[in-house]
């Protein structure tokens, strides 16, 4: 199961994802961020995941992270096992 939600804020809009990021999901994923995308781009601000609640992200949901990465959407919170499932650097 997957929660996901957008929440804008004054200076960026937040993709919050709660739960497991499994293939089931990856479409809803991606029409999230991209109506958050839209709704930031009218506001003038960022976009960013928050992925500081998600317990897990099958293959591909990290190669589709990656991509929403590469297309400018920012990471914001994340876990530090998230991120050694995406490869990233923990801040």
């Amino acid at each position: 199961m997957l929660r996901i939600s957008v929440v804008p804020a004054a200076n960026v809009v937040t993709v919050k994802l709660e739960g497991a990021l499994l293939a089931a999901w990856h479409d809803e994923l991606r029409r999230a961020c991209d109506a958050a995308a839209a709704l930031a781009a009218r506001s003038g601000v960022g976009t960013q995941l928050d992925l500081s609640a998600v317990a897990f992200v099958d293959v591909e949901g990290a190669g589709l992270i990656h991509a929403l990465l590469r297309r400018g959407i920012g990471l914001g919170p994340c876990s530090s096992f998230v991120a050694e499932l995406l490869h990233l650097e923990h801040a």
